[in-house]
């Protein structure tokens, strides 16, 4: 996984098909916010 800042008020978040793997997360489970995409990103 990669964060980048884009400015003051965004990040860019890049994930690999092995991240999402580790993880055990599908694409369409962070477009939805999720529990697993909630504890990913620790909100």
């Amino acid at each position: 996984m990669k964060l980048e800042k884009v400015n003051d008020n965004q990040i860019r978040c890049t994930l690999t098909k092995a991240d999402l793997a580790d993880r055990q997360l599908k694409i369409s489970e962070l477009a939805y916010g999720t529990e697993k995409a909630k504890t990913l990103f620790g909100t």
